[in-house]
């Protein structure tokens, strides 16, 4: 790294000075008018919580394909496929699922109709 007039600069100090430029701010880190470090601490914190809530809603939605597909019997391939799917795309499959694919909301409802219409007495 450079040296600067008050001794040679770091990386974290390098890497602040990146984001308050991405930021557009004026002051930099290593003069006088640094800010204050716990508002970056704390963004970044946040950012990482974020990809690991992320990360959780993902393997969520690929999870749950694989149980639908392995309570219906189907292939290994099948089931890989579809958690891929699931994992890239989990926010469409998450609805999809809800309204169309639960074993249990959908046994449910077909019991409340029959009951309702009286089709599944004999």
């Amino acid at each position: 790294m450079e040296k600067s007039e008050k001794g040679e600069r770091t990386w974290k100090q390098y890497a602040l000075n990146v984001i308050h430029t991405l930021r557009g701010e004026e002051h930099f880190v290593g003069t006088d008018t640094a800010p204050a470090e716990g508002v970056l601490v704390g963004s970044l914190a946040g950012f990482f919580l974020l990809i690991i809530f992320c990360i959780a809603y993902c393997y969520g939605a690929a999870k749950l394909s694989w149980s639908y597909n392995s309570y219906y019997g189907a292939t290994t391939s099948t089931k890989v496929i579809f958690s891929i799917l699931c994992y890239i795309f989990p926010f469409n499959y998450y609805p999809f699922y809800a309204f169309f694919l639960d074993p249990i909301t959908g046994r449910l409802a077909r019991t409340q109709i029959q009951t309702l219409t009286g089709a599944g007495r004999r």
